[in-house]
Formats: structure tokens, C-alpha cells, sequence
């Protein structure tokens, strides 16, 4: 995606912060495109993946940090009035990814987790490539899930966000349903 479409649309609505996945640039960067600052991290060797930010330019006198941990995870950390915030955007493997990609994943975001001062308020945004269920029993989710059997993935997620006292909040509220259409292609005959 381009960064023009990128910037069309959280200006339309007016977001402060945005965290970007799949970007598919290559490397590290830092640059201002219109109203925002874009800090990303991709691939080196192909165009695939890449996290990043863009950051409105109301909001980045408050950067005090980019990171970048490699080409499915960087963070932001600003400066608030009161305490710190740390952003982590993530784009974690798929469902078909084999269990040592999906357990080094996690691995690394344990350690970079802990690595954020204590008293520093955290969110992790991003493409977690989960399914959620809606288990009353467990303390990180809610029952807005859109999903009524957790994937491999979603229960990694839950796992996760328990052991770091964290909740996962797209599933504390409800979401609008989306109605589905199919597309009617005629067949074409010989007639």
C-alpha cells in the first residue's frame, strides 16, 4: 500500500497514531509524508511483511523512541503527561506457520515486553492472525469475540496477554456486523 493511501485514510478519520503492517518496504526508515512521520521496519530481502508507524505531526514532539526488533515488530515510545506510553506493533505469523516460527514470535515479544519499564502504560496494536473465542474463563478476553473456537494462534494470544496481566480489547466490545455478498459471475456457454 502506498504511503499516499495510507495518509488519505487516517486522515479521513483523524487518527493521531497509526500502526501499520504489512507494509512490504524494505529496511529501516524514517520519513514525513504530508501531516505525519512514518518510522517502519521491513524485510531486507524481500518485499514482504514490515510494522511501522505514522505518527501525526501534533503527537510526534511527544516521540521520546522508534525501535525496531526486526521486520514483525517495532515500538514507539512517547511521552505523556503523566507517564510514558509504550506502543508495540506487531504482525504475528499466520496459522500455517509451523510452531518454532510462532513460539520464536512470541518469545521475542515476552522479552521486549519486559524489557518496558514497569510504570509505563503499554498497548500492543497490530495483526495478531488469531481467532478468539468468547470463553467466559478466560481473564483477557471478553464476550464480543467474533469467534466461538479459539485457533492455535488465539489461544498463544491468550496465553500470552494472561501472563502480562493484559486484556484483548477487540473482544470487549461489540462489532458491527458486516453483511456478505456474493459476486454472480455468468458462466459463459458455447451456445
Amino acid at each position: 500500500m502506498s504511503t499516499q493511501k495510507i495518509d488519505t485514510t487516517v486522515k479521513r478519520y483523524n487518527i493521531m497514531i497509526a500502526a501499520i503492517q504489512e507494509t512490504r518496504w524494505q529496511g529501516f526508515k524514517i520519513f514525513d509524508t504530508g501531516d505525519y512521520t512514518v518510522c517502519y521496519s521491513g524485510s531486507n530481502e524481500h518485499n514482504l511483511f514490515g510494522t511501522g508507524f505514522m505518527i501525526h505531526k501534533r503527537v510526534k514532539d511527544h516521540m521520546l523512541n522508534f525501535e525496531l526488533v526486526d521486520k514483525h515488530i517495532c515500538y514507539l515510545k512517547l511521552q505523556g503527561k503523566f507517564l510514558n506510553v509504550t506502543i508495540i506493533c506487531v504482525h504475528a505469523p499466520t496459522e500455517n506457520n509451523d510452531d518454532i516460527v510462532k513460539s520464536s514470535f512470541y518469545d521475542r515479544s515476552d522479552r521486549i515486553y519486559d524489557t518496558i519499564p514497569k510504570h509505563d502504560a503499554v498497548i500492543i496494536m497490530g495483526d495478531m492472525n488469531t481467532e478468539v473465542s468468547k470463553d467466559p474463563l478466560t481473564s483477557c478476553t471478553g464476550i464480543c469475540s467474533l469467534c466461538e473456537i479459539a485457533n492455535d494462534n488465539g489461544d498463544r494470544l491468550c496465553d500470552f496477554a494472561t501472563s502480562k496481566d493484559l486484556i484483548i480489547s477487540n473482544t470487549m466490545f461489540p462489532h458491527k456486523k458486516y453483511s456478505s455478498s456474493n459476486l454472480d459471475i455468468p458462466r459463459w456457454t458455447d451456445s
